[in-house]
């Protein structure tokens, strides 16, 4: 499925939580979002183990693909709310192999993406890079992002 599609169905699912969940006066869903990214993505670094040096389990969970489309949906929703429903052209990934560099440049750049919309390119070019450093392919990605979509929805629709 093409990151354009992912779109479109993250914006049907938007529009049905802000439907359920309406912003309030004075609410900043933009930080929000941001917030529920960095602790999505800090599950996914939890469930990849790779920086727990004091660990002999150094294994991925198998629940890591599923945290990554956790993030995957957040960075859609975020760049639909910013005006973001492609990938900018031009942006050339880093071709970094290391998985710790990409999650502290995410970390680092999410937060600014309130105020810059490059934040965004940047963190979500990385996010990609991530998926590719964690041995994912685009089709496991989409299917497990239209899978999570589908619980999402459900837990929309039974008032979650």
């Amino acid at each position: 499925m093409e990151l354009s599609a992912l779109f479109e169905k993250q914006q049907q699912l938007e529009a049905e939580i802000e439907r359920n969940h309406p912003v309030r006066p004075g609410e900043n869903r933009l930080k929000k979002q941001l917030l529920a990214l960095i602790v999505e993505l800090a599950e996914a670094a939890n469930d990849w183990r790779g920086f727990k040096y004091w660990s002999v389990d150094q294994e991925a969970k198998e629940t890591l693909l599923e945290e990554y489309c956790d993030v995957l949906h957040l960075f859609l929703a975020i760049g639909l709310r910013i005006g973001k429903t492609e990938l900018p052209e031009g942006f050339v990934m880093l071709a970094s192999e290391d998985v710790e560099d990409c999650l502290l440049d995410i970390f680092e750049e999410v937060p600014q993406i309130e105020w810059s919309s490059y934040c965004w390119n940047f963190s979500f070019y990385r996010f990609l890079e991530l998926g590719d450093l964690l041995g994912f392919n685009w089709e496991q990605i989409s299917d497990a992002y239209m899978a999570k979509h589908e619980i999402n929805w459900q837990r929309q629709e039974a008032g979650y």
